[in-house]
């Protein structure tokens, strides 16, 4: 139905009204080109490496390398020949039809052969046997060679048994046999024609799918993911968490090797597992990122946002284009390049300052206010293990950021004494065990332990998090998934979800400061960057842990307390009242002059200029030659769309100064000994560093 369509529409598009609408037949193929031979010399060789497949010497019968050969150039012989001719009547539809049909009975010859090669390897991705693939191969080798000589019986049973292999693993999704494309079978005039020198495709386009790391094998099989990750990106899955797409784009370079490639993407590609199995691997393909769109939204209903990337794998010069303005060079993240490269490490200085929060694993205990405050006018006692339960939409939708509902909270009792309260230990035992306790059809639980046995707890309680800010009366957290990622100062005393990152800092103030500076932001969005759907993902690990921070001075926690005291007198006397997505949306609208948001943009600038300041003062920073950067704030285009914030081009030297400070801070932690195993098995007190009294740094 697909290759129907694309007929249609390309037969509209082109005009060709007076052409016979079959006259692309020969142009438009249909399989899963993920999984499919990509290179004639698999299909003689008989295995995925052909290298691999001659050592192990598996030959069929007749001596395929031979057969492959003249059917192929055959083939090829025959589509050039529709190519350079055009449809004009019904004469040359029967002519073309003719000479169709002969190239793909030609080519019809190996598809058992490929079919099985593929097949092969899909069936045994999941072993961890390095042999399975050529034994299996091997098992099938003289039933394919007979075929190949005309055998109709062998052909047969051969065919039954690779069928079975393509269908996958019992219990799978398929009902029918996947279909695999194979390149040169398809297009042997371009894959498999000596005369191109085996250079592909002139260009390749595409809009391939999107499908989450987490996501693919519940789509298309874990066999097929297994497959992909193996053969496909040579076995590098960087966590098996890379989107689909980034598959198909390795999958291209391969199809077109002195050519273009250019693909629409979700922006997801630039970051993270989908990155560095994908873009960051371009140059091992002899491809160049020329051309980028970072990151637009999809223009039809889909609420998506892709990334544009145009690659090119000649030697050609040409000019550099990221969002539409021209660079000296486009990196693998869709960035400026950077003067520093390398990776940035977690830094042990700054361990144990955050965590995320409390993870129930149990619906059953929240409860609504009422249903709270009932409960504590019955029994006084009951308000020690009922707490409100903050998650990460009231931090950001709620004006005073309050929780909606509560939750029961045993902490870490023991059974016994969480029955001390049994008025609420009642709803625990009836709404919470038994969807902890629920049994597989073996009698054994169906969740990890000691989640069955310690039911009347949370699946995470976060301890170590719990004793950190047990002395607060107020508490740091950002939002996890959110448009902005700003840190918000909340009440103690509260249960706070899994969705919300909690920092373990009593001078709430400064981190604030901190933590909303666009040194941070920026950090944490390109060297931690993660989205989910359109929103931003905060990553504590890769944002926090890796980044470097400078001395929270006087300067910047006054100005911490100041962006907190005006951001809730404008959220709660505007009518209607704001929560802090709707404030931000106000601050980065151009249209809004406002003397209140005028007033938090200059705190926003005093914040970035103060944080600036003490970096300025760092003792590392005079090895590097740091000077005083001139921000620039105003109203700039970003990869998040319009932002009051600093200047892009500044913004890549504040990430290139991070990440310089970050090797220098990670370097001296090695040489005190703070990255061997016997330190890393120690946990350590965070490390705050602070402004001394006497007005020095350190």
């Amino acid at each position: 139905m697909a290759v129907e369509l694309a007929k249609l529409s390309l037969w509209l598009v082109t005009l060709a009204k007076g052409r016979p609408f079959s006259f692309l037949d020969h142009a438009l193929r249909c399989g899963d080109s993920l999984i499919g031979c990509l290179a004639s010399d698999q299909i003689e060789a008989f295995h995925l490496v052909p290298s691999e497949g001659r050592r192990l010497n598996v030959r069929l019968s007749g001596e395929i390398d031979k057969v492959i050969g003249p059917l192929l150039s055959r083939s090829a012989e025959l589509r050039r020949d529709i190519e350079q001719h055009q449809v004009l009547d019904i004469r040359d539809v029967r002519a073309k039809a003719s000479k169709l049909a002969e190239a793909e009975a030609l080519t019809e010859q190996l598809r058992l052969v490929a079919d099985a090669v593929v097949a092969a390897k899909l069936s045994t991705a999941m072993t961890k046997s390095e042999a399975a693939y050529g034994d299996r191969l091997a098992s099938i080798a003289d039933l394919v060679g007979q075929a190949l000589q005309g055998d109709q019986t062998a052909a047969a049973e051969a065919r039954g048994i690779v069928d079975s292999w393509l269908l996958g693993p019992s219990g799978g999704r398929r009902t029918d046999p996947l279909r695999p494309l194979h390149w040169p079978l398809e297009f042997p005039e371009i894959i498999a024609d000596p005369a191109r020198g085996n250079h592909g495709f002139d260009a390749v386009i595409g809009n391939p799918p999107f499908i989450g790391g987490t996501e693919i094998s519940g789509r298309i099989g874990k066999d097929s993911l297994s497959y992909i990750g193996q053969i496909i990106s040579d076995g590098f899955t960087s966590g098996g968490r890379a989107d689909l797409c980034t598959y198909f784009l390795l999958r291209d370079l391969r199809l077109t090797q002195t050519g273009r490639v250019g693909l629409i993407l979700v922006n997801t590609v630039a970051q993270g597992d989908s990155h560095n199995v994908g873009l960051a691997r371009v140059d091992k393909y002899g491809g160049r990122i020329v051309r980028a769109v970072k990151s637009q939204p999809w223009p039809g209903q889909a609420s998506v946002f892709v990334s544009l990337v145009w690659i090119s794998q000649n030697e050609k010069h040409e000019k550099f284009i990221l969002d539409g303005t021209e660079v000296p060079e486009i990196s693998s993240s869709l960035t400026r390049p950077s003067r520093i490269t390398g990776r940035p490490y977690a830094l042990k200085t700054f361990s144990g300052q955050s965590s995320q929060g409390c993870k129930t694993t149990g619906k059953g205990f929240l409860l609504d206010p009422s249903e709270a405050q009932d409960l504590i006018a019955r029994d006084a006692r009951n308000k020690k293990v009922l707490r409100p339960y903050l998650i990460n939409d009231e931090v950001n939708n709620q004006p005073d950021s309050s929780a909606k509902r509560w939750a029961i909270d045993f902490d870490e009792m023991t059974e016994d004494e969480a029955r001390t309260y049994p008025d609420v230990f009642a709803i625990v035992e009836e709404r919470v065990r038994p969807e902890r306790q629920r049994k597989k059809p073996d009698g054994s639980f169906q969740l990890r332990n000691p989640l069955p046995q310690r039911w009347w707890l949370y699946g995470d309680n976060r301890t170590a998090m719990r004793k950190a800010i047990a002395d607060f009366d107020r508490v740091l957290v950002i939002g996890l998934h959110s448009k902005y990622g700003m840190p918000s100062i909340v009440p103690a005393g509260q249960v706070y979800s899994n969705a919300l990152a909690v920092f373990h800092t009593s001078d709430q103030a400064a981190m604030l400061a901190l933590l909303t500076s666009t040194w941070h932001f920026n950090w944490w969005t390109v060297k931690g960057e993660s989205t989910l759907e359109t929103r931003l993902r905060y990553t504590p690990s890769d944002g926090f842990d890796t980044f470097p921070q400078p001395v929270l001075t006087n300067r910047i926690r006054e100005a911490g307390e100041e962006l907190h005291t005006q951001r809730r007198h404008i959220q709660l006397t505007r009518t209607p009242q704001l929560g802090l997505t709707d404030l931000y949306n106000e601050v980065h609208s151009r249209a809004n002059r406002s003397s209140d948001i005028q007033r938090l943009r200059e705190i926003h600038v005093e914040i970035d200029e103060a944080v600036s300041e003490s970096y300025l003062a760092h003792p590392f920073a005079a090895q590097f030659g740091w000077t005083q950067l001139n921000l620039n704030h105003d109203f700039h285009e970003t990869p998040h769309g319009l932002r009051w914030t600093v200047d892009p081009n500044i913004q890549i030297e504040m990430n290139d100064r991070l990440l310089e400070l970050n090797h220098a801070v990670y370097t001296d932690e090695v040489r005190r000994g703070l990255h061997n195993k016997k330190s890393t098995n120690r946990r350590k007190q965070p490390t705050q560093m602070k402004e001394p009294s006497d007005g020095t740094l350190f």
